[in-house]
Formats: structure tokens, sequence, C-alpha cells
């Protein structure tokens, strides 16, 4: 864009501006994947060459992160990420240096925040010759403000039958052995219960998450080994 002055048959240009409209970044997807990183996926717009991904969180701070086309095949494009929730907006870089941009309607992807629930099996304290029941330990890790619709956790139990017992796949591969409301989770203050031991050994032990908030939270899991019981 330019100005132009026109007088009669002269016309004189004035200053110009260059202005592009990059495309819209499609299939955009972010997950979490550990040490403070987000990993974020899409489908390369035709003719970009480089894609400009902008973080916002906590309401304050923004990460700019521009990839090429080749260093985003070759390596993917991650970013630094709290905790807490962030979004996410991709853009296709500008092609001329100083040019005014003028973005697509939409394309944040928003991720809530890193809500975790924990579990571990707590050998029971020893009593004169023997060990009393062990203790089921869940903990809550939650940045910020609680959310009101927190999952059930359960415990699940399978039978080895003589064997070594296998996994329980789904809440439904077993017994159902214990219930820990959502509600009842507040970060700092771990819910301990004990195990019930009504169940023959051997058998492996197995948590999950249930509920509408479920998928917004993620389980974290002791070793396989631990939650044998022979």
């Amino acid at each position: 864009m330019s100005a132009l002055a026109v007088l009669g048959p002269r016309a004189v240009a004035g200053p110009g501006l260059v202005v592009e409209c990059p495309p819209a970044v499609a299939g955009a997807r972010v997950e979490r994947v550990g040490g403070g990183r987000a990993r974020v996926t899409f489908d390369w717009p035709a003719e970009a060459g480089e894609v400009a991904a902008t973080v916002e969180q906590d309401g304050a701070s923004t990460v700019h992160r521009v990839v090429a086309r080749s260093t985003y095949v070759r390596e993917g494009l991650y970013v630094d990420v709290a905790p807490s929730a962030f979004s996410v907006t991709l853009s296709a870089a500008p092609r001329t240096p100083d040019a005014v941009v003028v973005p697509p309607p939409g394309g944040a992807v928003r991720v809530p925040a890193d809500i975790a629930v924990s579990y571990r099996i707590v050998p029971g304290a020893r009593r004169a010759l023997r060990r009393g029941p062990s203790l089921l330990r869940v903990t809550l890790s939650c940045p910020g403000e609680v959310p009101a619709d927190l999952p059930e956790f359960v415990l699940v139990a399978r039978s080895g039958n003589g064997r070594d017992p296998v996994r329980p796949r789904t809440p439904t591969d077993g017994t159902t052995l214990l219930r820990v409301g959502g509600s009842t989770l507040t970060p700092g203050s771990p819910v301990e219960l004990p195990v019930p031991s009504g169940l023959r050994p051997p058998y492996a032990l197995r948590g999950f998450l249930l509920g509408e908030g479920a998928a917004d939270v993620r389980l974290d899991e002791p070793s396989p080994t631990t939650l044998v019981v022979r």
C-alpha cells in the first residue's frame, strides 16, 4: 500500500508499506511432555516459509518461537511452559521484513493446568512380628485453584489365579477395592486408606480416574512391580 497524491496531470508517490495476510495454521495440537515443556504439532500451511508460535500464560508472559519447515520436520516444535494453564497461537510468519501482518481469525489452542493425581501403596507399619495393613496414598498436585469437577479415583485388583497376575486394563477389569472422591483431594494433604486384605494373593493393583474431568487430569502411576501383592 502506498500513498499517492494526484494534482491534474501530475502524481506524487508518498510513503508505502507492505501488508501481508498469512494463511491460517490448521490441525494444531498441543500436549505437555514433562520437564516443563509442551509439544506443538500442526499441518504446515502451503507456501509458508516459517511459522511463529505465541505462548500466553499467567496473564502476562508471552513467548514467541519461530520455526522453519526443515527444522519442524526434523526436530518438531517444543515450547517451555509452566504448570498453569496456557494457550498457543500459531501463524505463518511474514515473508517481508517490517511487513504489517493481518492475522487470520482464531487459531489459539487452550491447554488446561497440569493437574496430577498420584498414588502409592505404602507398606503397613510393623506391629511386633507382623505388619499392619498396607495403605493407599493418593496425592493431588494442582497449580492455582482446584477445579470443582475433579474425577474420582478407584483402585482395582485383578487376581492371578495361581500365576503371575496381569494388571487390570480398565476400571471394570477386576475387583474395585477403594474409591476416593475428587472432592476429598486437596493439594498438600494426601488421602490415606487401608487396602482391604480380603483377596487371596497373588494379585495386581492399578488405579484409574473416572468422571467428566478425567481427561484433564494426569494420573501419575508408580512402578508396576510395587503394585503386585504375593
